[in-house]
Parts: structure tokens; C-alpha cells; sequence
């Protein structure tokens, strides 16, 4: 594959972005298959690549920094995965405009980290931004529509069962002396 991918650059130039696209879609292979650090190195240099070919604020880089922020939420990498998280969020409001689709795909991203890490008081209200958004722009019926709304449900779910948890957990124990 790296063979054909050189020969392609060859004709090409290695910052064109269908080299960029190709480079992703074997990120995406080898993140699939589990060799993250194959995947982690194919990422960023599709981002290198969009970054110079396209600029730092196109909807093309913020997905790039998705895809790479989804590869180190995987590996439990929350610290480097929020940022790029931030950062496609910033781009693609920007772009596009805060109420389209990609960028409630963007805020369930990223409030999916924070719902991984614990963080339901942070995720709950990306979620309901997200499903806001979606609901506005495709219409209630939208299968996406459905996504969010149960990935809101499901964060406030486990919140509930966290509270819960905490609850039991520190509540103090009363021992009884039986006669």
C-alpha cells in the first residue's frame, strides 16, 4: 500500500488532498483493525496534509482532527483527544454555521469524552445542544434525531446511576443489635 501511496505523491504532490483523503481512509483501516499507532501516524499527516493544502480553518482539517481525537478517546488518551474535540467544534461553527448537522456530529463528540471521563454535568448540555440542532435542521423524524436523543438519554441515565451509586456508597451504615 505505502508503494502505491508513494507512486500517487510521485504524480500528484504530497499535499494534495486526495493524497490526504487516501492517507485517512488508511488511518481509518488500521484504527478498525486496532493498530492504533499506525492509524495515529496516518492521521496526523492527513491533517499535515489538509492543514497546508487547505488552510487551518476548513471543515476538512476539523474532521481530520476528529478522526485523530477519536482514535485517542479509544486509547483512554482524554487529555490529547480534547482539544482536538475543541478545535473541530471551533472550526466547523465557524464555517458552517453553529446550528448544522456537523456540528452537532462535532458536540456528541465531544460530549461523549466527557460523559467517558465522568464528566455528566459537561456532556448532558452538549448533548442537548446536539440534539437541538438536529431536530431544527432534519425534523424530528430524522434517524439522527434518534441517535442523539438516545445518546441524551443515555448520559442521563448514568448520571442518575452515578448519583445513585454516591448515594449508597456514602451513606452512613446503621447496625442494629439484635436480642
Amino acid at each position: 500500500m505505502e508503494q502505491v501511496l508513494a507512486f500517487v505523491e510521485q504524480h500528484l504532490g504530497p499535499n494534495n488532498i486526495d493524497i490526504a483523503a487516501t492517507v485517512n481512509l488508511l488511518g481509518q483501516m488500521e484504527y478498525a483493525q486496532g493498530n492504533y499507532a499506525a492509524a495515529e501516524s496516518l492521521y496526523q499527516r492527513a491533517l499535515q496534509i489538509l492543514e497546508t493544502a487547505l488552510g487551518e480553518n476548513h471543515p476538512d482539517v476539523a474532521f481530520s482532527l476528529n478522526n485523530l481525537a477519536l482514535l485517542y478517546q479509544a486509547q483512554g488518551k482524554y487529555d490529547a483527544a480534547e482539544p482536538l474535540y475543541q478545535c473541530a467544534l471551533q472550526i466547523l461553527g465557524t464555517v458552517l454555521g453553529e446550528n448544522h448537522p456537523s456540528v452537532a456530529n462535532s458536540l456528541n463528540n465531544l460530549a461523549s469524552l466527557y460523559q467517558a471521563q465522568g464528566k455528566y454535568d459537561a456532556a448532558e448540555p452538549l448533548f442537548q445542544r446536539a440534539l437541538q440542532i438536529l431536530e431544527t435542521v432534519l425534523g424530528e423524524d430524522h434517524p439522527d434525531v434518534a441517535t442523539s436523543l438516545n445518546n441524551l438519554a443515555s448520559c442521563m441515565k448514568i448520571r442518575a446511576i452515578m448519583m445513585w451509586l454516591n448515594r449508597f456508597i456514602n451513606a452512613p451504615y446503621r447496625f442494629e443489635k439484635l436480642s
